[in-house]
């Protein structure tokens, strides 16, 4: 077992704030010999390792992460992917999983844009904005042995916004991380193994056993989900409009009730429709936005069902430390030209800051999340607490914004608690669709030096 981490791709520490354009280049092996040498010299020359603690100084940055196929392809052999994660061998398209996760009716893989079975790898492209394009061209005359089947456009939205027009990427798990001077780590910070293999996790695991044969192949690396979820952000907020009628305020309270914050992050408390209170001095969101439930049982403040609350329940189900064993590291980017300002009510607005669209009615979140297993968090978030219809207490509901379709027990209702008497919303119409999916794993950098040597 390592306690270090120059060896552990920059990703897990950071989503490349600063570098404030992305593109995924979906790759394919079409040489295995040259695309060995080639991603030899990517290892020494664009892709990023460690802390990266003078990260603002970049101006380009690369990350790549495999599919079990393509590591076949590169020559890691059977009995060495056995030794990974069931869901990531078998990938994301399966019957089990595509029940697991919601993805059927229109969430159906026959339905996307993408699939993980035409892919090998994901190269992650991290630019200044007006860098991307000249970094991207140069990279990808660098693939030598690959071929770019698609590349996914990504864009920076003003004030931390995602398209629905509510800050987002607030509450991201903190890492407990040993320094020179001794720990500096806040005392919620989650060990380092949660996320990275080869690593302590909170329950203490060890590291694998030298006897493993995929120890070397799978030390200091991260499972890595990726999902492009188209948003239908006209149809969302038409559909709040027409609940609310002509009062806009009482439209963004009924919009932050669903996703279970006010637009601008504010947390929810109990009451009246009001107007979306004043980020205090500075813009300082309190407790530096983190949530608790444990005092809102509830949910008179957030709703039970509301889509942060069942995405991270923290005290709300009773044991915190539990919950925390299932958290995740979000990496993703929205994709897509903003909608119109007429689409939004007064106090929602969504403007881009970098980045470009295809498509102007082709918008949402290339959702990316970093985990050390697989089923226990990135699974289990979505079929037990998005996709669940008796989570917390209810009985015939699932996430308003991002569940899963055809689940049984699902009556697109949502119930926002009152006193009272409650308020029960009714044919919630599904605004999210899945329109491409990969199971994937991020090496660490001795692994992708094994690899590039074959």
């Amino acid at each position: 077992m390592t306690n270090g981490t120059d060896g552990i791709q920059s990703l897990v520490f950071t989503g490349f704030a600063s570098l404030d354009a992305a593109r995924f280049l979906l790759l394919r092996v079409v040489d295995p010999p040259a695309a060995r040498a080639s991603l030899g010299r990517l290892v020494e020359h664009g892709l990023r390792f460690g802390k990266g603690t003078r990260e603002d100084r970049w101006h380009t940055a690369l990350q790549i992460a495999f599919s079990a196929d393509g590591l076949r392809t590169l020559g890691v052999t059977e009995d060495v992917l056995q030794t990974f994660e069931r869901p990531f061998v078998e990938g994301i398209e399966t019957e089990h999983r595509k029940r697991v996760l919601g993805d059927e009716g229109d969430n159906a893989p026959e339905h996307w844009a993408w699939r993980q079975r035409d892919l090998h790898a994901v190269l992650f492209v991290y630019a200044k904005g007006p860098e991307l394009d000249a970094y991207t061209e140069a990279t990808a005359a660098r693939l030598a042995g690959w071929q770019v089947v698609r590349m996914l456009d990504t864009v920076t939205l003003d004030a931390n916004r995602e398209h629905f027009g509510f800050h987002d990427g607030i509450a991201q798990p903190k890492l407990a991380l040993a320094t020179d001077d001794g720990p500096a780590s806040p005392p919620d910070a989650l060990p380092l193994g949660e996320f990275v293999l080869g690593h302590r996790d909170l329950a203490d695991q060890p590291a694998p056993t030298a006897a493993d044969a995929g120890e070397a192949t799978r030390q200091d690396g991260s499972y890595l989900v990726l999902r492009q979820l188209q948003e239908d952000v006209p149809a969302f907020w038409q559909d709040i409009r027409r609940r609310a009628g002509p009062d806009e305020q009482h439209a963004v309270w009924l919009a932050a009730k669903m996703m279970g914050r006010w637009p601008n992050g504010m947390p929810l408390a109990p009451g009246p429709v009001g107007p979306q209170p004043e980020l205090p001095p500075g813009g300082t969101l309190p407790n530096g936005g983190e949530l608790a439930y444990g005092a809102d049982p509830q949910g008179l403040g957030c709703p039970r069902g509301a889509h942060v609350r069942r995405a991270n329940p923290r005290d709300a189900l009773g044991s915190e430390e539990n919950v925390k064993r299932h958290r995740i590291l979000r990496r993703g980017r929205c994709y897509g030209l903003p909608a119109p300002a007429s689409v939004f009510p007064a106090g929602v607005t969504v403007t881009a800051r970098a980045g470009t669209g295809a498509l102007e009615d082709d918008r949402g979140l290339l959702f990316a999340c970093l985990c050390a297993d697989l089923s226990r968090q990135f699974e289990l978030i979505q079929q037990t607490w998005l996709n669940n219809p008796k989570h917390d207490g209810l009985f015939d509901e699932v996430d308003p914004i991002a569940s899963g379709q055809a689940i049984t027990a699902d009556e697109r209702r949502y119930t926002i608690p009152e006193a009272p008497v409650r308020c029960r919303l009714h044919a919630v119409p599904f605004t999210v669709r899945v329109r491409g999916g990969a199971y994937l794993f991020l090496p660490g950098k001795a692994a992708l030096s094994r690899l590039a040597e074959g």
